[in-house]
């Protein structure tokens, strides 16, 4: 997130060439390769072998921008969707050569889909922003961008802050599925609110409000196709919200466009209890209590660095397996 925005790469990448749409090729293979690939994720690995199970042949047909647009229905989703060349681009992508990774994120998709659902909708934000979670990182928690983005939402360490993110040497809320996800939805709801625009709100989230506010008083126009068109908007920008879109549409209906028995390769994402613990206790200590091992409390809370709560006095709630007996009275002594 913002990282098309530093290092003073915006004016450079604002004057690059716009994302072009080839002519329908023989094969589907868009004109770029995507230039944000994700870290892939720690705690939910995605067996390669596995992922091949789901991918099946495209639709006959599919990739007439006719029948495209007449088959999408935008009641199927609450952020704006349309078929432009732009978008068409990573349609042809994500079902080419970007196929094996876009089944990877749609396996972990269906894990967590469900609750961060829930957490988008509670907070006001559109539930099909999940897809940006999918772009942003492909679910993981544990993504690290070169400048220093992380998580399943990429916040930088400034922003993360803002939105009531702790991070220290010793926790990064920006790992914590839930905590991030819930100040990824306050903050595209903010943008939202200052653009009155979605497509310019997803933009905002990648390079910055900043960004897109000159581009939009520099020509005076919140229409997001025309922003592109004119190259006002960083080279990543511009791809970012078409990525989105077209993500969404696949994940619609995945088995249109090749990716099949999705259900049977996902497993849910658990509801974990989570504990209040004293401060400087070791993960070991506490999973002695649980009757689990480190590694197991170590994949339920990616937020902590050091694997020991912060020694600043104050209680943590941590994420722990289901309770077990004695489990509480041995945490209570330890207090």
């Amino acid at each position: 997130m913002w990282s098309g925005c530093l290092l003073g790469l915006c004016l450079a990448t604002a004057l690059a060439a716009p994302p072009e749409a080839p002519p329908a090729p023989a094969k589907p293979a868009p004109p770029v390769k995507p230039v944000d690939k994700p870290t892939p994720t720690v705690e939910d690995p995605v067996d390669p072998v596995e992922a091949a199970k789901v991918l099946g042949p495209v639709e006959v047909d599919v990739w007439s921008q006719g029948k495209l647009s007449t088959e999408i229905n935008p009641a199927e989703f609450d952020i704006p969707v349309e078929i432009n060349p732009y978008v068409m681009q990573w349609l042809k992508y994500w079902t080419g050569p970007g196929r094996p990774t876009y089944a990877r994120w749609m396996i972990r998709a269906q894990r967590w889909r469900p609750t961060l659902h829930r957490l988008l909708q509670s907070e006001g934000a559109p539930k099909d922003m999940v897809y940006l979670a999918m772009i942003e990182s492909g679910y993981s928690t544990t993504a690290r961008s070169w400048a220093g983005a992380v998580g399943m939402w990429q916040f930088i360490r400034g922003t993360g802050r803002a939105y009531g993110l702790k991070i220290n040497r010793w926790v990064d809320e920006r790992r914590d599925p839930v905590k991030a996800t819930r100040a990824a939805a306050r903050f595209l709801r903010e943008l939202y609110g200052r653009y009155n625009n979605w497509h310019l709100a997803m933009a905002a989230y990648n390079c910055g409000p900043g960004c897109v506010d000159g581009a939009v008083g520099g020509y005076g126009t919140t229409d997001f196709w025309t922003l592109v068109k004119r190259r006002a908007l960083p080279q990543e920008t511009m791809h970012y919200v078409p990525k989105i879109i077209a993500a969404a549409i696949i994940g619609k209906h995945p088995q249109r466009y090749g990716f099949l028995d999705l259900e049977s390769q996902a497993h849910s994402a658990p509801i974990w209890p989570s504990v209040a613990v004293d401060a400087s206790i070791g993960l070991d200590v506490v999973a002695s209590c649980y009757k689990t091992d480190q590694g197991t409390l170590e994949r339920l809370n990616p937020q902590l660095i050091e694997w020991a709560l912060p020694p600043d006095g104050t209680a943590l709630d941590i994420n722990v397996p289901l309770e077990t007996q004695g489990a509480s009275n041995c945490l209570m002594r330890l207090r």
